[in-house]
């Protein structure tokens, strides 16, 4: 421990954030779990400085690092999130009586949070080069107000369908126009069949409810996609033949694996110009 770290150990009120700490922890709430060298990687700073912020971040219990192990195709390494003190230092309010390492996230909430920020740190550097990136806030008719529809399925079941992640770019055509592509996100889910019988959830019928929505005018924005990610090339294989069989058409699904960096249209096998960064 440096002789800057031992000075701030000594008493937690001595500690304040610097505009460093401040972008840390924005970019840390932004994605809500994000991997450590994504954040180096986004911040542009000096990486050992960022490391030394990032170690006192977590000593003062502005920010909780956990390690995680690489199984099933799923990225392994160390991961980050926000404490309530980390949270309520860049809302400007008092921190509560349930600082602390309380909050430990759930497996399966951990796995698609990060592939949703896995998926948003690779379109953020990469993809945004040439084109504008909005967000979801960005995109929202109103603050705070999440995309969220319902879909009526032909058994006379009613399927809510949320989101992880909504996007768009905006790009520069040819002769100066602007063009905006929406983006959809839909996170596997390993515990969720990708077919079931009778009324069961499956990923399947998530699908066939976007579909059913995008039949409706006016329902999804113009240019949408709704992008499938999955760590598990199996799955997303199986998840490909089950759509085909199903009828659902190319146009609206794309196939996302951030382990494997593939950006693709299902029943293609071509990568669109997709790596992770580096």
């Amino acid at each position: 421990m440096t002789s800057e770290h031992r000075r701030h150990v000594q008493s937690t009120n001595a500690f304040h954030p610097n505009r460093l700490d401040v972008q840390v922890l924005k970019l840390i709430a932004k994605h809500k779990v994000i991997r450590l060298p994504w954040i180096m990687r986004l911040l542009k700073e000096d990486r050992r400085r960022v490391a030394a912020r990032l170690k006192l971040l977590q000593i003062h219990r502005y920010l909780q690092c956990m390690r995680i192990r690489e199984e099933k195709g799923a990225l392994g390494g160390c991961v980050c999130w926000l404490q309530p003190r980390g949270l309520s230092s860049i809302r400007g309010t008092a921190a509560d009586g349930t600082e602390g390492c309380r909050f430990q996230p759930g497996v399966e909430w951990l796995h698609r949070t990060l592939m949703t920020s896995d998926l948003m740190v690779y379109m953020e550097h990469e993809q945004s080069r040439h084109k504008r990136l909005l967000n979801d806030a960005d995109l929202a008719s109103s603050p705070g107000q999440p995309f969220r529809w319902s879909a009526s399925l032909c058994n006379g079941k009613t399927l809510r369908i949320v989101p992880d992640k909504v996007f768009a770019f905006d790009c520069k055509q040819r002769d100066g126009s602007s063009s905006r592509l929406h983006y959809l996100a839909l996170i596997d889910r390993p515990s969720l069949p990708i077919t079931a019988s009778d009324d069961k959830p499956s990923m399947l019928r998530k699908l066939q409810a976007y579909q059913l929505l995008n039949l409706r005018s006016g329902t999804f924005p113009p240019n949408c996609f709704v992008l499938i990610a999955s760590d598990s090339e199996s799955r997303l294989n199986r998840l490909i033949e089950a759509m085909v069989t199903a009828g659902l058409p190319r146009s609206l699904f794309k196939i996302a694996c951030p382990a494997k960096t593939k950006l693709v249209a299902p029943q293609m096998n071509v990568p669109v110009n997709c790596r992770r960064p580096g």
